[in-house]
């Protein structure tokens, strides 16, 4: 190991994390930025049982996290989302897409029953656009985010911002709901690759997917 973060290990572990890495410190990279990209593993268990965040953010935003999904350390991923979906998921003040009763807003719900209905591809065909998924990962809604996986949502599709139902949950600390979309996608990695289909009309029904202009256009941009 590098000295300057053996020193910074033996620091953190004497006095804690925010000794070392202040919390009104501005971003920066850390040894568990570096730990996770190399894959240590064992070194990962003892930062983290330390007080280190997973989410702690360098000066481009990345976090441990992003560092180990970079360098394709799934083992070190795995340890890091596991320790993070055991804090808190939601912060008060996020907006909610359900009212006080729990029901679904109509827009949403109209989303979520035409991916039910079609499909995730029939519906979305990898356009660069805000979805149901992106809304409910915003949201730290986990059991919607698993009811859209389970049709097949892509956690990977962006939005006209570049940005991936992934991104979004990261980036409100939603980590259990992220944990949720990590697992969806790693198994979407794994699955053998075939060639995309030409398109078929839906046998035996007169049911077609939505056009674009169909679709609930409040659901196509992110909330503003």
């Amino acid at each position: 190991m590098p000295l300057v973060y053996a020193a910074a290990l033996e620091g953190i572990e004497t006095h804690g994390w925010s000794a070392v890495y202040p919390l009104d410190d501005p971003p920066a990279w850390t040894i568990l930025h570096w730990a996770a990209m190399e894959g240590r593993l064992e070194i990962c268990r003892r930062l983290l049982a330390a007080g280190a965040d997973p989410f702690c953010e360098d000066e481009r935003g990345w976090t441990p996290l992003d560092c180990a999904e970079e360098a394709g350390e799934t083992e070190v991923c795995n340890l890091l989302l596991a320790h993070g979906s055991t804090a808190e998921d939601a912060e008060p003040g996020q907006a909610s897409y359900s009212d006080e009763t729990g029901t679904m807003h109509p827009v949403l719900a109209a989303a979520v029953t035409a991916v039910e209905k079609y499909g995730w591809q029939a519906v979305h065909e990898g356009r660069k656009e805000w979805t149901a998924l992106h809304w409910a990962a915003s949201d730290g809604n986990s059991a919607l985010c698993a009811r859209l996986l389970s049709h097949d949502a892509d956690p990977a599709q962006v939005d006209q911002a570049g940005c991936s139902a992934l991104d979004y949950a990261r980036k409100a600390g939603h980590r259990s709901t992220l944990e949720v979309l990590w697992q969806a996608q790693q198994q979407r990695l794994r699955r053998p690759t075939s060639p995309v289909p030409a398109k078929q009309e839906l046998a035996n029904s007169s049911s077609q997917a939505p056009m674009l202009g169909a679709y609930p256009q409040s659901l196509l941009l992110p909330p503003g």
